[in-house]
């Protein structure tokens, strides 16, 4: 049985692992994310190993890809331990793996070990849907501020929800304004229409997988129902 802490960066990962037998040894190793070196690493894993990441950008990916081959897999919670004030601004592979094997070996209670929910993959997709559609959002607000504070820059007073009626950009030439300024304002309804765009094809496909993924869901309930024995 072996306890591993993993500092996970963008382009390799560093595991401190702890080998409990009859002495206890330490190894570290750093493995890259292309096919050999991430190999290697898995085929280092054991079925009644443990395993602490860091709750970084790729954790949910990373643990996904070893948890089938492992007993444990925790994401530690490292924004819950500072707002305890816990010094964890740079947590490595060494305190995790402390961390870890303390919290496995004496008690397992939460407050010794903040971790991470890790939802499914058909959640991560839907929420990575979401940011993208807030994201065009933000976009267009953005582009309608730019629009309107050039406008204002250069004496025109039009309100906002004026910029989203037809023929709003015909009116732009007839703007007694420099060349440059409505250059700018060309551009800015550019990049509006396209978020508009994007923002509706992101929308469309929300619907689409969240009503997949419910039926999904409806189905394998029905059959867990079905399946489930008899009370009495």
């Amino acid at each position: 049985m072996s306890y591993l802490g993993i500092d996970l960066h963008s382009n390799q990962f560093t595991v401190e692992k702890l080998v409990l037998g009859k002495t206890i040894e330490t190894v570290r190793n750093t493995y890259g994310f292309d096919d050999t070196s991430f190999g290697r690493f898995r085929e280092s894993l054991g079925k009644d190993d443990c395993v602490l990441v860091e709750n970084t950008f790729n954790a949910f990916w990373f643990r996904d890809q070893i948890a089938d081959q492992i007993d444990t897999c925790l994401v530690y919670n490292a924004n819950v331990a500072r707002a305890e004030g816990n010094k964890t601004d740079k947590i490595d592979a060494k305190h995790l793996v402390k961390k870890l094997t303390y919290y496995l070996m004496w008690g397992r209670r939460e407050e010794d070990l903040p971790t991470v929910y890790v939802p499914s993959p058909e959640i991560r997709e839907l929420r990575g849907l979401f940011t993208t559609y807030q994201l065009h959002k933000k976009t267009k607000v953005q582009m309608t501020n730019r629009i309107h504070s050039i406008l204002k820059q250069n004496g025109i007073c039009v309100e906002r929800k004026a910029m989203d009626k037809k023929g709003f950009e015909a009116r732009i030439d007839g703007f007694e304004i420099a060349e440059v300024w409505k250059f700018q304002i060309h551009s800015a309804l550019r990049a509006l229409k396209k978020a508009e765009e994007e923002q509706r094809q992101i929308k469309d496909m929300i619907y689409l997988w969240g009503t997949s993924y419910s039926k999904k869901r409806s189905s394998c309930c029905s059959v867990s129902v079905a399946a489930a024995p008899s009370r009495r």
